[in-house]
Order: C-alpha cells, then structure tokens, then sequence
C-alpha cells in the first residue's frame, strides 16, 4: 500500500470526494507528518487544498470546546433562540468575558490561602 506520508518532513494535499452519512461530498485531504510529532496528522476540510488548513484547524480547534459549551453545555445557547443582532453581541461578550472574570476571582482567592 501506498504511504504519501510515510516519515517525519513529509506532507501531501489531495482533493476528492469524501462519504459523508448523507452522501459523497468534494473535500480536501491533507496529510502532514511535521519533524516535532510522533505520528502524521490527517485533516479533511470542506475548504480548497492549501496547506494553512492545518494552521486554521489549529485555531479552530482551540475555539470549538468553547462553542460546544456555548451552545450545548452549561451555557444552553441554543435554547434560548435569541436573533437580535445587538442582543447577541452582548451575550457573546458575556460568555467571553464570564470564564476571565471567574479565572481573576480564582486566582485572588488562591492568593489569600496562600499567603
């Protein structure tokens, strides 16, 4: 069988079609094995073949838990079913801002058992 990725340094973009459980869509396919890691890294993408989807995916992955909790989790965001513009942009600055202030009054806190 044919590794494209077979060692560390190595990378390969393909565009094809992916099974999704619905039906076949176009995606890209890169697959990069970077010097640092221990295995080569995967990635399918809706998007067109370019080798910063790695470095986007990277962002996006550190975004993504916090959505999930936004939406799904402790926040309940889609239950509340909000669709004014103005209101949903004071509610993205509470959520953004909640776990920062939590963090400070944790921190002040850890601080005074400390001392």
């Amino acid at each position: 069988m044919h590794q494209p990725v077979a060692q560390p340094g190595h990378r390969w973009p393909v565009r094809g079609e992916l099974v999704t459980k619905a039906d076949w869509q176009l995606a890209t396919a890169v697959a990069s094995w970077s010097r640092r890691r221990t295995e080569p890294l995967l990635l399918a993408s809706s998007l067109p073949v370019a080798w910063d989807l790695i470095a986007a995916e990277r962002k996006r992955g550190a975004i993504e838990p916090r959505f999930r909790d936004w939406k799904a989790a402790g926040w309940q965001w889609e239950s509340r079913q909000v669709t004014d513009l103005a209101h949903l942009e004071r509610q993205v600055l509470l959520l953004a801002l909640a776990p920062r202030v939590v963090q400070c009054h944790g921190n002040a806190v850890a601080a005074e058992i400390l001392a």
